[in-house]
């Protein structure tokens, strides 16, 4: 009989035991799980930050800014994530934290590729139109001269080619803006010709081009 019960307290001594290993392994885990939680939300917030922050958030940037912004957000987001993570304590808690800091990192890489994509055709566009503006002007001020004037007009039929090359713009689209390019470049030089008084030598010039022009912008011109 003490040997029995000796052995029912034992085993009673041992099930308190396991019992309270098992409560003191559930509470570290839920401590741990709070830190992590604790330290992504640390995450989340230097990630909100480096994209949206009105002042220096990467999503702000436009145009030309936007274009090379993804290198200085990633160090500034590694060098910041690092100094949490070495707050972390024992391997769950370093593991989970790497998880967290990874997806973040690769959701902020998906958004600015977007915004960098979006922001480089817009920057794109925008250096193209002021090429044709600028090559149009060049070609309107220099009436007298035939060979600026051809060279303007190669010049944005070049850069409208390459435009369309770099953004996926088929052939079609391409002819339909040279001709647009051409026919507002042969506007501006007869506008000007005719705003100095050079009604003979726009005649002339208008017989000569008539047929690479926009009928609308032909019109236009036939009106003056």
């Amino acid at each position: 009989v003490a040997r029995s019960g000796r052995a029912t307290s034992g085993a009673a001594a041992a099930n308190v035991a396991s019992t309270g290993q098992k409560f003191f392994l559930e509470q570290k885990k839920k401590a741990d799980d709070v830190r992590v939680t604790e330290q992504k939300a640390k995450v989340a917030g230097e990630a909100n930050r480096l994209l949206y922050d009105p002042e220096v958030g990467a999503l702000n940037k436009k145009g030309k800014d936007a274009l090379n912004v993804d290198e200085a957000v990633f160090n500034e987001f590694d060098k910041k994530t690092g100094e949490m993570e070495v707050e972390m304590s024992g391997d769950y808690q370093r593991e989970e934290f790497a998880k967290a800091r990874s997806s973040y990192r690769e959701d902020m890489r998906k958004e600015l590729n977007r915004h960098i994509s979006n922001e480089g055709r817009k920057y794109d566009e925008e250096v193209t139109n002021g090429l044709v503006s600028n090559e149009r002007t060049a070609a309107a001020v220099s009436y007298l001269d035939s060979e600026r004037v051809n060279k303007s007009i190669t010049e944005q039929t070049k850069a409208l080619t390459s435009y369309a090359e770099r953004n996926g713009h088929g052939e079609e689209w391409t002819k339909q803006k040279v001709r647009e390019a051409t026919s507002k470049t042969h506007q501006a030089v007869l506008t000007r010709m005719l705003t100095n008084n050079q009604s003979p030598l726009a005649k002339d010039y208008f017989a000569k081009v008539r047929d690479s022009m926009d009928p609308k912008d032909a019109d236009d011109i036939g009106k003056a």
